[in-house]
């Protein structure tokens, strides 16, 4: 359990981090922006979640963000299966963690680590990449923003937790 609210908090604080600074992030700095598809009671999620990505969040800062999907929720799992449509992706693969970034999706706790941090210097280098083309993304994250701001406070403590 507590393994599971630690993976929760982290994905909170993620997600919190990449709503905050969309709209924050100066025009002239490249951003790389991904979906992070995961399961709260997957292992491999946890070793991506808490292993992989902070190291790369220390090393960008506000230039990488990454927003977390929980698979588990009706909203996150028609933003896998819509995703999964959208960009093909063969039954054998359809797992998570998933990271999408621009048109590229990687499954599994050792090709994410393995390709993640060379896709994120070759796009900062290319001037950075928008939120992949996951159909209802955009429209998820907007509502995500609309709620956070609509309760003062909730931010900060997620990203606190």
């Amino acid at each position: 359990m507590k393994r599971i609210s630690l993976l929760l908090c982290i994905l909170l604080a993620c997600c919190s981090m990449a709503l905050g600074w969309a709209g924050a992030v100066r025009a002239q700095q490249p951003v790389v922006r991904a979906v992070l598809f995961y399961s709260p009671t997957c292992p491999h999620c946890e070793k991506v979640i808490v292993e992989d990505l902070p190291p790369l969040f220390d090393q960008y800062g506000e230039m990488l963000q990454i927003v977390g999907v929980d698979t588990y929720t009706e909203g996150g799992q028609a933003l896998f299966q819509a995703a999964i449509e959208q960009f093909n992706i063969p039954a054998e693969r359809q797992a998570v963690p998933t990271l999408i970034i621009d048109d590229i999706v990687l499954v599994g706790s050792l090709e994410i680590p393995q390709q993640f941090p060379g896709l994120v210097e070759t796009y900062l280098a290319q001037g950075g990449v928008d939120w992949p083309a996951v159909p209802g993304l955009v429209e998820a994250l907007e509502a995500a923003r609309a709620q956070l701001t609509a309760t003062p406070g909730t931010g900060s403590q997620q990203a606190a937790s």
